[in-house]
């Protein structure tokens, strides 16, 4: 979401989080791609990098999605 698209004031996506509970189809699709990696050829440093960034994505999916129900919200009620 771009900034122009949805702009609260004094909220900070990377700062004002809420705590995600996990789906049972989420757990059980990162146990499928966990086990998937298990099995590709890499170093340990490219296991852990190729971790890290999905949990950097997954952050960053969650934070979108929080802003875009927070934002729906909010001009739901204007």
């Amino acid at each position: 979401m771009e900034k122009r698209d949805l702009c609260v004031s004094g909220f900070d996506a990377e700062k004002d989080f809420i705590e995600i509970e996990r789906t049972r189809e989420f757990v059980e699709t990162a146990r499928l791609v966990g086990e998937y990696i298990k099995g590709l050829p890499l170093t340990v440093e490219q296991n852990d990098k190729l971790v890290e960034l999905m949990i950097q994505h997954t952050r960053a999916a969650e934070r979108s999605g929080y802003v875009a129900a927070i934002g729906a919200a909010l001009f739901k009620t204007l």
